[in-house]
């Protein structure tokens, strides 16, 4: 996949790339019997997302997520459950850091989780970062809730 370099007029919204990562979400059925579970909501979109998840040690063992959000959040989410088994909570900390960095303009670095630039054009939609930032928010919420239970 080749990145498309930022610039100051707007990117289109959504991209081919966008609206399929978005289709994937489904690849991701939520597990209730799961034993972290998660839902938050955006205060300023309205966007939820909902994910359930289990711990190998420190690291994702098993996930789903269901998110109710614009193509662009719902995209995020899917390309955060494509590639979070195997990771842990400072793996996920670093790229949801490095996202909101980008989509703020406090950096040129999108990350380097797999796929990412795909969501570079929600760089010029402020209304739509909280829902692209939500799946990773929840992510962020749920494991930290779980490693102070380990505690």
């Amino acid at each position: 996949m080749n990145a498309i370099p930022y610039n100051n007029t707007a990117s289109p919204l959504y991209t081919r790339e966008i609206l399929g990562a978005a289709m994937r979400l489904a690849d991701f059925p939520l597990n209730s019997v799961l034993a972290l579970q998660n839902e938050m909501r955006s205060q300023t979109c309205g966007s939820m997302v909902n994910i359930t998840m289990s711990l190998n040690g420190d690291h994702v063992h098993e996930f789903g997520i269901a998110a109710r959000a614009c193509a662009l959040g719902q995209a995020s989410a899917a390309l955060l459950a494509q590639h979070i088994c195997g990771r842990s909570l400072t793996d996920v900390k670093s790229a949801e850091a490095q996202l909101s960095d980008y989509l703020h303009g406090r950096s040129k670095n999108i990350g380097n989780w797999p796929n990412i630039a795909m969501l570079m054009p929600a760089r010029d939609y402020p209304a739509r970062r909280d829902s692209v930032l939500l799946p990773w928010h929840a992510v962020i919420d749920a494991m930290e809730k779980g490693s102070d239970c380990d505690g």
